[in-house]
Protein backbone atom coordinates (compact mmCIF):
# COMPACT_ATOMS: atom_id res chain seq x y z
CA UNK A 1 0.00 0.00 0.00
CA UNK A 2 3.00 1.91 0.66
CA UNK A 3 3.85 2.89 -3.41
CA UNK A 4 -0.07 3.68 -4.08
CA UNK A 5 -0.51 7.48 -4.82
CA UNK A 6 -3.65 6.93 -2.37
CA UNK A 7 -2.02 5.51 1.12
CA UNK A 8 -1.26 7.07 4.11
CA UNK A 9 -1.67 10.75 5.25
CA UNK A 10 -0.30 12.24 1.94
CA UNK A 11 -3.00 10.92 -0.15
CA UNK A 12 -5.62 12.27 2.92
CA UNK A 13 -4.49 15.89 2.39
CA UNK A 14 -4.43 15.78 -1.37
CA UNK A 15 -7.87 14.16 -1.28
CA UNK A 16 -9.47 16.94 1.18
CA UNK A 17 -8.15 19.46 -0.87
CA UNK A 18 -9.53 17.81 -4.41
CA UNK A 19 -13.24 17.13 -2.25
CA UNK A 20 -13.16 20.80 -1.06
CA UNK A 21 -13.37 21.95 -4.60
CA UNK A 22 -15.47 19.43 -5.60
CA UNK A 23 -18.08 20.45 -3.21
CA UNK A 24 -18.71 23.37 -4.27
CA UNK A 25 -17.49 27.31 -2.62
CA UNK A 26 -13.96 26.77 -2.21
CA UNK A 27 -12.12 28.96 0.90
CA UNK A 28 -9.60 29.79 2.66
CA UNK A 29 -8.91 26.18 4.12
CA UNK A 30 -7.62 25.09 0.86
CA UNK A 31 -4.77 27.27 1.61
CA UNK A 32 -3.04 25.02 4.85
CA UNK A 33 -4.16 21.92 2.98
CA UNK A 34 -2.34 22.91 -0.13
CA UNK A 35 0.59 23.59 2.27
CA UNK A 36 0.33 20.12 3.55
CA UNK A 37 0.44 18.23 0.49
CA UNK A 38 3.29 20.37 -0.30
CA UNK A 39 5.27 19.70 2.48
CA UNK A 40 4.74 16.03 2.56
CA UNK A 41 5.87 16.04 -1.46
CA UNK A 42 8.94 17.80 -0.17
CA UNK A 43 9.53 15.33 2.48
CA UNK A 44 10.12 12.43 0.20
CA UNK A 45 12.05 13.92 -2.24
CA UNK A 46 14.93 11.82 -2.80
CA UNK A 47 18.90 12.45 -3.84
CA UNK A 48 20.47 15.51 -3.74
CA UNK A 49 19.21 19.32 -2.88
CA UNK A 50 21.95 21.34 -4.57
CA UNK A 51 20.51 20.87 -7.59
CA UNK A 52 22.43 17.75 -8.46
CA UNK A 53 21.35 14.12 -8.91
CA UNK A 54 19.59 12.38 -11.99
CA UNK A 55 17.65 14.23 -14.45
CA UNK A 56 14.47 12.35 -12.70
CA UNK A 57 15.57 13.70 -9.51
CA UNK A 58 15.93 17.49 -11.01
CA UNK A 59 12.26 16.85 -12.73
CA UNK A 60 11.06 16.18 -8.97
CA UNK A 61 12.65 19.48 -8.01
CA UNK A 62 11.48 21.44 -10.70
CA UNK A 63 7.80 19.75 -9.86
CA UNK A 64 8.24 20.56 -6.40
CA UNK A 65 9.34 24.39 -7.33
CA UNK A 66 5.87 24.94 -9.38
CA UNK A 67 3.59 23.11 -6.65
CA UNK A 68 4.91 25.72 -4.72
CA UNK A 69 4.44 28.31 -7.10
CA UNK A 70 0.50 26.98 -7.06
CA UNK A 71 -0.02 27.17 -3.74
CA UNK A 72 1.31 30.83 -3.56
CA UNK A 73 -1.57 31.43 -5.97
CA UNK A 74 -3.96 29.54 -3.82
CA UNK A 75 -3.28 31.80 -1.33
CA UNK A 76 -3.00 34.97 -2.63
CA UNK A 77 -6.64 34.26 -3.98
CA UNK A 78 -8.12 33.01 -0.99
CA UNK A 79 -6.73 36.48 0.39
CA UNK A 80 -8.41 38.40 -2.08
CA UNK A 81 -11.85 36.79 -2.18
CA UNK A 82 -11.41 35.55 -5.30
CA UNK A 83 -13.09 32.29 -5.33
CA UNK A 84 -13.20 31.34 -9.11
CA UNK A 85 -9.42 31.66 -9.43
CA UNK A 86 -9.10 29.71 -5.99
CA UNK A 87 -11.16 27.02 -7.48
CA UNK A 88 -9.23 26.66 -10.49
CA UNK A 89 -5.97 27.25 -8.41
CA UNK A 90 -7.27 24.16 -6.31
CA UNK A 91 -7.90 22.19 -9.31
CA UNK A 92 -4.10 22.88 -11.20
CA UNK A 93 -2.80 21.99 -7.98
CA UNK A 94 -4.38 18.71 -7.09
CA UNK A 95 -3.48 17.52 -11.18
CA UNK A 96 0.54 18.63 -10.78
CA UNK A 97 0.59 17.23 -6.81
CA UNK A 98 -0.64 13.52 -8.26
CA UNK A 99 1.71 14.09 -11.28
CA UNK A 100 4.18 14.26 -8.85
CA UNK A 101 3.24 11.93 -6.33
CA UNK A 102 3.11 9.20 -9.75
CA UNK A 103 6.96 10.41 -10.68
CA UNK A 104 8.12 10.19 -7.16
CA UNK A 105 7.10 6.47 -6.82
CA UNK A 106 8.71 6.16 -9.75
CA UNK A 107 12.04 6.67 -8.60
CA UNK A 108 14.23 3.88 -7.42
CA UNK A 109 14.72 3.59 -3.48
CA UNK A 110 12.10 3.23 -0.88
CA UNK A 111 8.78 4.28 -1.16
CA UNK A 112 7.78 7.41 0.43
CA UNK A 113 5.88 7.30 3.40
Amino acid sequence: MGDTIDAGHRASALTRLRRTADAGPVGPDAVPAARTVLTELRRTQPGRRDGGGSSVEMLLARRLDRLATVADEIAAAATAGDRAALRGHVYRFHALAAATWRLRLALPGPAPR
